[in-house]
């Protein structure tokens, strides 16, 4: 009775007269903590009654030596419950909530209570190939001691009860000590080139209490007659802005099945809306048993922008009953107005002149006229007296002359040989000009190449120093090598020369004629360093060759002698 009159006192808070009877009465804590949690959701008018009725207020206390503070939200639900001082009557309070956060249960003991969370349920995914058992595990999680049950179900994806699997349903118990559980789903084995199909396995209705934390699993089912599976592939497409980018697919592989092959089309440097018209992404190309090929189209957009070639891609995503062998397709969409946009401009070439063997002859490609973008013009050596690679290096290229730009440099190294030959001459000639540009006179140049060797009873012999190195008061020994035949003595100059080593403290200093017979092919010197008892750097010095006999060469002029150092450093960490 004090309870019916209490609500309706809470539910009439504008009453002051069954407040003032409410008040008379008398309620013991845990029943004022109760009516509060049993009024928590009211509105705040109600929660002001109580704090009449109570004399609570919002921060009110509960007994002498014991302050209880209530929190309530805006719309006077009771969002917080906290004490202060010493306990006295050995009351608690333990709110439960539920998986969205709000209060579920309120429990009033006379010793402390603990929040136990619910049991949770999840499932894992399952795997298998057809004709085999997909198997998932669920697991029970918290309220251990305690039996449970969750019902499971199958339902469809790609997969088809009855013909790709067995359908299967039912409620697994799991006693106080299980954690977890099997569920085996039968896939049926068949004849039909399919693909990998899905099915899954949903959880429902635990009981006592628990949650789901993961209902639902995927189970996957490997076709096993996929070597006969047909591949597709998509080629590249290109197309004049306005016109349109042809794609074809085509099927290598058999099947007696309808197979379906999904695409869609994606941003290059080439933007749907703006270069290309968009397409729908979710595309199909639905191909039958006797079908290799199809074709998409995509629709370009002309503009009046000078912007040289743009590419978007076709992929294929997915095949129903099939694979992907090459799953992109590159769309090419020309600039129309880049076609013209170096019209009126042209390029030519000359030769700044005569060089000497190992030396670099230059060509000057010249642009006439103007342009609002890059015009481009390929270059290439050609053989003339002058042959590559024995008497220069073959060089081809791009040119390409930003606005503004109208002349650009080509330099083609020359070779250094030792045989005596006459003036030599090798071209370069100017193509393929772009956007309309045009190839003016002259398009070819020829470069002249003189030989700078001298005829005499050597000619065609070249010379070589070799390095060498040696420990401080050994001896380095250098090897001189001559290249080429001859029935004649050939001869060469050496001589050392300091560097961070010198001859007054660190080596002997010698210098000669080295002569080669015809047969001859490799000599070497002998040079002894200084032995001290002090501690050096790493040294080096030099042999250099010089002066050979008539008409020979020399190809490598200098060799370099180490002299490594044999005494302690007497400060190592300096």
């Amino acid at each position: 009775m004090h309870e019916a009159i209490l609500l309706l006192a809470v539910h009439s808070a504008r009453s002051t007269r069954w407040i003032r009877k409410a008040k008379s009465w008398d309620f013991t804590t845990a029943a004022k903590h109760a009516l509060i949690q049993l009024l928590g959701e009211s509105r705040g008018a109600a929660m002001r009654a109580l704090a009449l009725i109570f004399g609570l207020g919002i921060a009110t206390a509960a007994v002498a030596s014991e302050t209880s503070t209530y929190s309530y939200d805006a719309r006077g639900r009771l969002i917080d419950v906290s004490r202060s001082g010493s306990v006295n009557n050995g009351i608690a309070t333990c709110y439960s909530l539920d998986q969205a956060d709000n209060r579920s249960n309120v429990t009033i003991a006379t010793s402390p209570c603990t929040v136990t969370p619910p049991a949770s349920f999840s499932i894992s995914d399952g795997t298998a190939t057809e004709g085999g058992s997909l198997v998932f595990t669920v697991t029970r999680t918290g309220s251990p001691g305690t039996s449970l049950n969750v019902n499971y179900a199958t339902t469809n994806g790609t997969a088809t009860a009855g013909s790709d699997y067995t359908a299967a349903s039912g409620s697994l118990t799991f006693t106080s000590s299980d954690v977890s559980k099997t569920i085996s789903v039968t896939s049926t084995a068949d004849s039909a080139v399919e693909g990998t199909e899905n099915l899954f396995v949903n959880l429902s209705d635990p009981t006592g209490g628990a949650v789901l934390a993961d209902y639902h699993a995927a189970g996957t089912i490997a076709d096993d007659d996929g070597a006969g599976l047909p591949s597709f592939a998509v080629n590249d497409a290109s197309a004049t802005e306005g016109g349109l980018l042809t794609f074809t697919v085509t099927k290598t592989g058999t099947t007696p099945d309808t197979v379906v092959v999904f695409f869609e089309a994606a941003n290059g440097t080439a933007y749907a809306g703006s270069d290309y018209q968009y397409i729908d992404n979710s595309s199909q190309l639905t191909f039958g048993p006797a079908e290799t090929a199809k074709t998409i189209t995509i629709q370009t957009i002309d503009d009046a922008l000078t912007q040289g070639g743009v590419v978007m891609y076709i992929n294929l995503i997915g095949a129903w009953g099939g694979t992907i062998s090459d799953g992109q397709g590159v769309g090419t969409i020309n600039d129309d107005e880049y076609a013209v946009a170096c019209n009126g401009n042209s390029f030519t070439t000359a030769n700044s002149g005569a060089v000497a063997e190992g030396a670099q002859s230059q060509f000057t490609v010249t642009r006439s006229g103007t342009a609002t973008i890059g015009c481009s013009v390929n270059y290439a050596t050609a053989n003339g007296t002058a042959t590559q690679p024995s008497d220069y290096t073959a060089k081809s290229g791009t040119l390409t002359f930003s606005p503004g730009v109208t002349t650009q440099n080509v330099f083609v190294n020359t070779t250094e040989d030792a045989i005596v030959e006459s003036t030599e001459t090798f071209s370069m000639s100017l193509s393929a000009p772009t956007s309309g540009a045009t190839l003016g006179t002259p398009s070819t140049a020829a470069a002249t190449i003189n030989d700078d060797d001298v005829s005499g009873p050597c000619s065609g012999i070249t010379f070589a120093a070799g390095d060498a190195s040696a420990v401080e008061g050994g001896s380095l020994t250098f090897s001189v090598t001559k290249s080429g035949t001859t029935s004649n003595s050939c001869s060469v100059n050496y001589a050392t020369a300091d560097d961070s080593a010198d001859s007054a403290g660190d080596y002997f200093a010698t210098s000669g004629t080295l002569t080669f017979t015809s047969a001859e092919t490799t000599k070497t010197l002998v040079v002894a360093t200084r032995q001290n008892n002090f501690f050096e750097e790493t040294e080096y010095f030099f042999l250099n060759l010089s002066s050979p006999t008539t008409g020979a060469d020399i190809t490598d002029a200098q060799g370099v002698g180490t002299i490594l150092d044999d005494d302690e450093d007497p400060c190592p960490n300096c």
